[in-house]
C-alpha cells in the first residue's frame, strides 16, 4: 500500500472504514477466525463457497481490485507469531488490519501479539 493510489484505482485500503466494514461483516457471517477449519484462511464446514462470495462482494462494495485483494487484507489481519519482516507499506497494512480485526473480534489481543494488562 502506498500513500498514492495507482493511476485509475481508488485508494480504498487507505480508508479505515473499508477495513472496519470488512471485518465486522467477516465476523458476523463467519465468526471468530481462530475457530475456522483453517484458521483465518477459510471457514470450512461447508461455508467455503459462501466465503468466496463474501470476498467477491466485499471487493465490489469497497472498490478493491479483486476478491484476492480482499483475502490479502484479511491475511494482514490474522495473528502474527514470531518475527515478521515487512516493507514499510506492508507494516502499515498489517497494523491497520490488525486494529480493525481486533475491534471486530476477528482476532483476540493475545493472538495478535498484544499483551493486555489491567490497570486499577
Amino acid at each position: 500500500m502506498s500513500s498514492k493510489p495507482k493511476k485509475g484505482r481508488p485508494a480504498i485500503w487507505l480508508r479505515t472504514g473499508a477495513r472496519q466494514l470488512m471485518y465486522e461483516e467477516l465476523v458476523r457471517q463467519f465468526g471468530y477466525g481462530g475457530d475456522w477449519e483453517v484458521p483465518w484462511v477459510r471457514p470450512g464446514n461447508g461455508r467455503d463457497k459462501d466465503y468466496e462470495k463474501f470476498l467477491q462482494s466485499m471487493a465490489i462494495v469497497t472498490g478493491a481490485n479483486s476478491a484476492d485483494a480482499v483475502k490479502h487484507q484479511i491475511a494482514f489481519g490474522s495473528p502474527v507469531r514470531g518475527k515478521s519482516e515487512w516493507s514499510p507499506s506492508h507494516t502499515m497494512s498489517a497494523v491497520t488490519n490488525l486494529a480493525a480485526a481486533l475491534e471486530a473480534g476477528s482476532v483476540r489481543p493475545w493472538l495478535a501479539g498484544i499483551e493486555c494488562i489491567s490497570i486499577n
